[in-house]
């Protein structure tokens, strides 16, 4: 949290205790109340720092615990006011929210696609051919989805003996990377899944993949090489893609340069700005060392504010949908050597251990990728009958109310492309 938001927590408690001074002049209710709303604050506050609990909500409670503790509010007038209040405000919230709580539906994000052209991409191939090219080749930010390049140098280093999948890999090595309320647990989850302390290699990288574990992640490139990675793009003429560099060392620069040039945030956004693209990636990778090294740690993810958020955000490595699409074209339709197509396989199709998905498809692989104002996901599939398709759809520059509601919906259309070929045309035509 902001000092400012210290600021008002202290100004808000102050105020709260403030009537203790004349205890004497208190009634029992009220003091109940004091206490009441004293233990709220603090469970907001303890929510806030260890599992990110938002604090919009936090004051609406806050505000609601008010008008609950008030006796005034149990008069006929009041009760009428408040009936209408809320009336009027649940009016207003269901109008904003109503996508978010209603039904599953795809033209949500057909009409997101169609009215922000600018910060969207689809992609859609079946059998080869492309059926959907929305902007697919304009470069935004991957998020996550970049894993996939590191996964597919793992698999080349897999076959070509560099690295053991079979390596037993030290947790607390992984755990250096690892910044707390920056993955939405996604790094926890993977190890509350392991069924030994020493999991192999080819577990970090599934981790990598279908928890999404940027710890994982981090431990990979330095392992594989940023340049490995980096000139095996090259070799592959995979174009449309950014220079790879650490994700969790790009995540915690902004606390790096805070600590180390004591930077008030108004400066670090500016330093943050200000920096080229080349010495961002210069510093992410100092970082990241750091990290290995713990020469540093992140102590406090909660300070990094949403501004410098949506700056990582800008800068995450970016890539075009379609350069993608090929890249999982490429594993579905076996253009990699055997080897290296298992290995991917393995790691990727992670979603075959849900039934509903085995009793439609022999192979379906899946990654998606999202910050607070990114969503993006890909998924190659082949069906029972043999067909096979890519897609990946791409979006930036979103609300938060748009992240939630597309989120719901994101899967949900995708499928529909996927099972339903009369919609795949009518969201042809109407991206054309």
């Amino acid at each position: 949290m902001s000092i400012y938001t210290w600021i008002g927590i202290g100004i808000f408690a102050f105020f709260t205790l403030l009537p203790l001074k004349s205890a004497k002049n208190l009634s029992k209710w009220d003091i109940i109340g004091i206490v009441i709303t004293m233990v709220t604050l603090v469970v907001i506050i303890i929510a806030h720092i260890f599992y990110s609990f938002n604090l919009w909500i936090g004051i609406a409670v806050l505000f609601i615990l008010a008008i609950l503790l008030d006796k005034k509010t149990y008069t006929k007038k009041m009760i009428v006011i408040y009936a209408c209040m809320f009336i009027v405000i649940g009016g207003v919230v269901y109008w904003l929210l109503g996508d978010l709580f209603g039904k599953t539906d795809s033209d949500i994000v057909l009409e997101h696609l169609i009215e922000n052209p600018e910060t969207t991409s689809l992609y859609f191939a079946k059998e080869g051919e492309v059926h959907i090219s929305h902007n697919d080749e304009e470069v935004r930010p991957l998020a996550s989805v970049v894993k996939i390049m590191v996964a597919l140098e793992y698999a080349f280093q897999v076959e070509e003996g560099k690295v053991d999948p079979a390596t037993i890999i030290d947790l607390d090595d992984l755990n250096v990377y690892y910044i707390p309320q920056t993955d939405g647990g996604a790094h926890e989850a993977w190890i509350e899944s392991l069924e030994t302390e020493q999991p192999m290699l080819q577990e970090v990288a599934k981790g990598m993949i279908k928890f999404s574990s940027n710890a994982n992640t981090e431990y990979l490139m330095d392992l594989l090489g940023l340049d490995a990675i980096n000139n095996r793009m090259e070799e592959l003429n995979i174009e449309n893609h950014e220079e790879v560099y650490p994700i969790v060392g790009g995540l915690a620069i902004s606390s790096y340069l805070k600590e180390q040039e004591n930077l008030s945030n108004k400066d670090l956004i500016n330093r943050l700005n200000e920096m080229s693209m080349e010495e961002y990636r210069s510093l992410a990778i100092e970082v990241s060392q750091q990290l290995k090294f713990k020469q540093f740690a992140v102590t406090d993810a909660s300070k990094i504010s949403m501004d410098i958020q949506r700056i990582w955000s800008d800068r995450l490595i970016g890539a075009s949908a379609a350069t993608y699409g090929n890249i999982l074209s490429s594993v579905s339709n076996n253009e990699f050597s055997p080897s290296v197509t298992n290995t991917l396989r393995d790691i990727l199709e992670w979603p075959l251990v849900h039934e509903s998905n085995q009793q439609k498809f022999h192979h379906i692989g899946k990654k998606g990728g999202s910050t607070a104002f990114i969503l993006n996901q890909t998924i190659y599939v082949e069906t029972k009958n043999g067909e096979r398709m890519e897609m990946v759809i791409m979006l930036d520059d979103l609300s938060m109310l748009q992240s939630l509601t597309l989120q719901k919906n994101i899967d949900f259309f995708l499928f529909k492309l996927i099972e339903d070929e009369e919609y795949l045309e009518t969201v042809n035509q109407k991206l054309s």
